[in-house]
C-alpha cells in the first residue's frame, strides 16, 4: 500500500557465477545447474559485481524489514483503536484512562511510521517529503546504474540511512514492548 515506492522497487541483479535451480513437486525434486557469465563488453571485475549484487541485497532487506515494521505498527494502532472502542462501548468507567493511554500509543506509533513512509501520499509522484523508505528506494538506482561496485558514498548513504531506520525500528521495538 505504499504509494511512494510500488514503482521503485527492482530485484536484484544475480552477479556472475555458478547456480543451481530447483523445482519440488510432491517427493520429486528437479535441480538443474546453470552459470551466469560476464558480459565480456563489461570492464567490472567478478568481485565488484558481488559487491553490488551485495550492496543490493543489503537494501533489500532493509526496505523488507522496514516494511513489515509498518504493517506491524498497523497492525498494533487497529487493535489499539479496537481496545478503546471496547471500552467505551461497554461503559467502562476507565475508559477516559484508556483513550489517554491509547492516544499515547497511536501517536507514537504515527511518529514512527510517518518517519519510515510518506503516509500521506497518493501516488508515487506525490511522495514529497520523501521518507526514509522512499530515500533507501531510490539508493537502488544509483547501484544499479553502472555495472561496478558500489561507490564509497554509496555505501555511506545506505549505512547512514540503515541507522536511521534502525532508531525507528527501536523505537517501535521499546513502543510494543512497553507501551
Amino acid at each position: 500500500g505504499d504509494k511512494t515506492t510500488e514503482e521503485a522497487l527492482n530485484g536484484p541483479i544475480a552477479a556472475p557465477g555458478a547456480y543451481q535451480v530447483q523445482l519440488k513437486v510432491g517427493e520429486q525434486t528437479l535441480t538443474q545447474a546453470f552459470e551466469i557469465k560476464p558480459d565480456p563488453r563489461v570492464q567490472a571485475t567478478t568481485q565488484d559485481l558481488q559487491a553490488q549484487f551485495d550492496l543490493w541485497m543489503k537494501i533489500r532487506d532493509r526496505l523488507s524489514e522496514t516494511h513489515r515494521a509498518v504493517k506491524q505498527l498497523r497492525n498494533a494502532r487497529a487493535q489499539v483503536e479496537e481496545w478503546e472502542k471496547r471500552a467505551a462501548a461497554a461503559g467502562n468507567a476507565r475508559a477516559p484512562e484508556i483513550a489517554a493511554s491509547a492516544k499515547a500509543i497511536k501517536d507514537s506509533l504515527t511518529q514512527i511510521e510517518e518517519a519510515l513512509v510518506q503516509t500521506k501520499a497518493k501516488s508515487a509522484r506525490s511522495a514529497l517529503p520523501s521518507k526514509l523508505n522512499l530515500r533507501l528506494a531510490v539508493l537502488v538506482d544509483a547501484v544499479a546504474s553502472a555495472d561496478a561496485a558500489p561507490t564509497q558514498q554509496t555505501t555511506k548513504v545506505f549505512d547512514d540511512l540503515s541507522a536511521r531506520i534502525e532508531a525507528q525500528l527501536s523505537r517501535l521495538k521499546q513502543v510494543m514492548e512497553k507501551d
